[in-house]
This record gives structure tokens, C-alpha cells and sequence, in this order.
């Protein structure tokens, strides 16, 4: 079966972009101190932004403390 081009670099950007996020959230798991780093979820994402001033696309990274708020919540 024959792909075009622009499937495979789609699927090629893709592949980085995925990359990119695990290398993120791998950094961002350093940072925390390795006592918590069990109870951590880190997730990061692409956003884009309206405003005309910034780039147009933002990285959002978002870290939540499961024990804190599992403890919040009881």
C-alpha cells in the first residue's frame, strides 16, 4: 500500500510531539522532591493562545499531588 508523503510526516510530527510531552513531564518530575514523586500525575499538553501579543502555541503543564488532595477530600 502506497502513503503519501504528507501521512508519514504527519505521523513522523506526531511521534516528536508525543516525545517532546514525555520529556517535559519527565523534567518536571526532577524537580519535584523525591520523597512526594509517588503521588505526583504530570501531564502536559499544547494550548493555543488568543492573545496576538504571546505565541500563538503555549505548553501547559499540569502537576497534581494525589495524596494532598485524596487527603483534602476525605
Amino acid at each position: 500500500m502506497f502513503l503519501p508523503e504528507s501521512v508519514d510526516e504527519t505521523k513522523i510530527a506526531d511521534e516528536r510531539r508525543k516525545l517532546a510531552y514525555k520529556n517535559i513531564e519527565e523534567w518536571s518530575l526532577e524537580l519535584i522532591p523525591e520523597n512526594i514523586r509517588s503521588d505526583v500525575q504530570i501531564s502536559s499538553q499544547e494550548v493555543i493562545c488568543g492573545d496576538p501579543e504571546c505565541s500563538p502555541i503555549d505548553t501547559a503543564v499540569t502537576i497534581i499531588f494525589t495524596r494532598y488532595v485524596l487527603r483534602e477530600l476525605k
